[in-house]
């Protein structure tokens, strides 16, 4: 019966019987605190984010998708099929990305990444124009038609790439394109439940996790492509206006250190995974 209830109906009910804060049991009665108040959620998301680590369970699965992949293709397949991809960084390290991360969303940068928001969009707008031509009603997917304005905003104001997801043809989408949908698209919750709680089931030869693979590895080749081409960019002097050619430029106050490009490959799939 709960399985066929809304999205977080049943934690809704009991919120409101149990108060801001509270603790349930999930699969397997694994205990789960829920925290609705909002002032309690600021500190444990925004002013004791530190305090509050992610649980190792959680990490490894985040870390699978947005964790350093390793410095080539072998080391790729490796990490991906050991399950030993970086978790997702914590702490010091944390802190020491955030900084170097901060002056790429300066208000500098945002204002000169706002005329890039609008061509995806105008883009989407001038399609569904041209589908309700000679149409007396048309009913649109605007969800499907916004997530792809999205995509297309976070390649071009994100890493100076084009997805074409709003033009895309269907039977030809972009190689990242492709691999992006590949790795954030649903999995059945039983699955997604059982690997979360045995990883070594990523190691099974399915051809989910086969495709999931052949998606990372054109992650980390598109990735290494488009770091290069930022590079060679900064050397020439033309410095893109999209956040990895700024996170290229960006150095360490403290040591003079650039980021490196496996922090700059890991910074890429964050974009992608926030879309």
């Amino acid at each position: 019966m709960t399985i066929a209830l809304q999205a977080a109906a049943p934690q809704m009910r009991w919120a409101k019987k149990h108060g801001d804060i509270f603790v349930y049991h999930g699969l397997f009665n694994i205990p789960r605190i829920l925290i609705t108040d909002p002032r309690l959620i600021q500190e444990v998301l925004v002013s004791g984010a530190y305090n509050y680590t992610k649980a190792p369970r959680t990490r490894r699965v985040l870390g699978r998708i947005l964790g350093g992949i390793g410095r080539d293709l072998i080391h790729l397949i490796i990490a991906y099929t050991r399950h030993l991809g970086r978790p997702i960084i914590q702490g010091d390290v944390h802190k020491y990305q955030r900084k170097m991360l901060n002056p790429a969303f300066s208000l500098r940068y945002i204002r000169d990444m706002v005329p890039t928001f609008f061509e995806p969009v105008l883009a989407l707008r001038d399609l569904w124009k041209t589908e309700m031509i000679g149409e007396d009603s048309l009913e649109v997917d605007v969800l499907d038609g916004m997530s792809r304005a999205t995509l297309d905003i976070i390649g071009l104001a994100g890493f100076g790439y084009d997805f074409q997801a709003v033009n895309a043809d269907p039977e030809k989408p972009s190689e990242l394109s492709k691999a992006y949908s590949v790795i954030f698209s649903p999995r059945p919750r039983l699955m997604n439940t059982l690997t979360m709680l045995i990883p070594v089931l990523y190691n099974l030869p399915t051809a989910s996790n086969l495709q999931m693979k052949r998606a990372l590895i054109t992650v980390d080749k598109v990735s290494k492509n488009l770091i290069k081409e930022a590079r060679e960019r900064k050397k020439e002097g033309n410095d893109g206006k999209d956040l990895l050619s700024s996170l290229v430029n960006e150095k360490n106050e403290e040591t003079g250190e650039v980021m490196s490009d496996d922090d700059l490959k890991a910074q890429i799939m964050t974009f992608l995974a926030a879309g």
